[in-house]
């Protein structure tokens, strides 16, 4: 039997215990009598650390070196290394920014061959630095390529030249590193001509390309790039032939050196020739406009055109 008082004990007892399952919470005073909200979840994505910026060192002439040379971030890339151990050191031409600790600095490696191999390296600098360059190696010659003034600098104990000049867009300036051939390397000493010991004459043209097959292309003799050779390949002026196919014996052969895009170059090269071969004698009319230096076999004679080019011409006698 239930007392009479016990009703209202176990109804409150229901009550507690359907506020315990059902609704947790209930029965707690909030401040204010009103509803508590639930907390709210911070979803600010955490921000990834920043790698520290480099404080890039200004440029100066120190950077270009004491001698005409790449610099030495430049300097891995050698002319006619393989392409694909150059992109093991940087697999874009364009080299990492973050490798140039030089303030204002870009440097890249061409190619050339079929783009097997390195050519022509290059460091693009603000305008206001070009001159940081004369001040690293003194002044340079003022010449022309393709009609755009250059600055040319020549190395002929490395065989590397540096040409300086204002880019394309005009927005910085641009020092491009080629390897050429000293003009006075290649003719060197005695009457014959140095890059060229074996003999040409009285050959035929396939007999010539197999006893220079580092210098033929399958079609032509090429000659290397010299002083101030801009052709924009890696090669010269492609040596001419008479007969010019394999129709006989080779009479003559002749050479093409440029002075046009210095036109000084061409005080130089007469002074190289008179070293080698001694005073010139004048032609014979109608041809009294050449200069013959050698008149016995072979015979070397040269010519000055209107396009700034000597000509040099060797012969059978």
């Amino acid at each position: 039997m239930f007392k009479a008082d016990s009703t209202p004990v176990f109804a409150g007892l229901f009550a507690l215990a359907t506020c315990a399952f059902i609704a947790p919470g209930c029965g707690k005073k909030e401040d204010g009598g009103k509803k508590a909200e639930p907390a709210k979840t911070d979803t600010t994505k955490p921000t990834k650390a920043e790698a520290p910026k480099v404080t890039k060192k200004p440029l100066t002439a120190e950077f270009f070196g004491k001698v005409v040379a790449p610099p030495a971030i430049l300097a891995p890339f050698k002319p006619g290394m393989p392409v694909a151990e150059a992109k093991k050191l940087s697999a874009d031409h364009w080299l990492p920014q973050d490798s140039i600790e030089v303030e204002g600095v870009k440097a890249m490696w061409g190619d050339q061959k079929s783009m097997t191999e390195v050519g022509d390296t290059l460091i693009e600098l603000p305008l206001d630095k070009m001159s940081l360059v004369a001040e690293a190696w003194g002044p340079g010659v003022e010449a022309t390529r393709g009609g755009t003034p250059v600055t040319i600098w020549r190395n002929p104990d490395t065989g590397i030249r540096a040409e300086l000049s204002v880019s394309f867009n005009k927005e910085n300036g641009d020092l491009r590193f080629s390897p050429y051939y000293p003009v006075a390397k290649f003719l060197g000493d005695g009457p014959t001509i140095a890059f060229l010991p074996k003999p040409i004459l009285g050959l035929k043209f396939d007999e010539v390309k197999a006893a220079y097959p580092e210098l033929t292309d399958g079609k032509y003799v090429l000659m290397p790039v010299l002083d101030f050779d801009f052709s924009g390949t890696n090669t010269g002026n492609a040596l001419y032939f008479d007969p010019s196919d394999d129709s006989g014996p080779i009479k003559s052969y002749m050479i093409s050196l440029d002075f046009k895009s210095y036109p000084p170059f061409k005080e130089e090269l007469l002074a190289l020739f008179e070293k080698k071969w001694g005073k010139a004698k004048p032609g014979k009319p109608p041809y009294q406009d050449e200069m013959v230096y050698k008149d016995a076999d072979p015979r070397i004679v040269v010519e000055a055109d209107k396009r700034g080019v000597f000509k040099i011409t060797v012969s059978q006698k």
